[in-house]
C-alpha cells in the first residue's frame, strides 16, 4: 500500500501544508517512477525556489537532480505525487548554487555530483 511521504517522514514536513522542508544536499528517494527513473530512484535537491513575487500566485518549489542527469521541478503536490522522501543529505553539496538549468547540466556532466551517490552505489 502507497502511503504519502510525511506519513513516512514526518521530519520533513511542515505541520498544516503539504509542502516539504528539503535543503540543498539532501539526497531523496522517488516511491514512482519519474523522469526516465524507475521506482525507487535517489534523486538530488539542489534548489529551493520561491518565486511567488514574479506575480503568478503561489510557485514554491524543489528543484532534483537524478543520477542520469534528468531535472526538473517540484512543487508541493508533486512531492507526495511521486512520494519524495529525504533519505540523506550531501554536506559536501549543500552549498551549490543553482544559477540555470544549462549550468546543472555542465556540473552534472562534469562529474559535480558523484559524490552524492557514492554511499548508495
Amino acid at each position: 500500500m502507497y502511503r504519502h511521504p510525511h506519513l513516512i517522514n514526518p521530519a520533513c514536513w511542515v505541520h498544516g501544508k503539504d509542502r516539504a522542508v528539503f535543503k540543498v544536499g539532501d539526497v531523496v528517494k522517488v516511491a514512482r517512477a519519474c523522469l526516465g527513473n524507475p521506482e525507487g530512484a535517489l534523486a538530488l535537491v539542489v534548489d529551493v525556489y520561491d518565486l511567488t513575487s514574479l506575480g503568478f500566485g503561489k510557485w514554491q518549489g524543489t528543484t532534483l537532480l537524478f543520477r542520469n542527469g534528468a531535472a526538473d521541478g517540484f512543487e508541493g503536490g508533486d512531492l507526495l505525487t511521486y512520494g519524495i522522501d529525504r533519505v540523506g543529505h550531501c554536506r559536501a553539496l549543500a552549498a551549490y548554487q543553482f544559477e540555470s538549468m544549462a549550468r546543472l547540466e555542465a556540473d552534472h556532466r562534469g562529474g559535480r555530483f558523484e559524490e552524492a551517490w557514492r554511499p548508495w552505489v
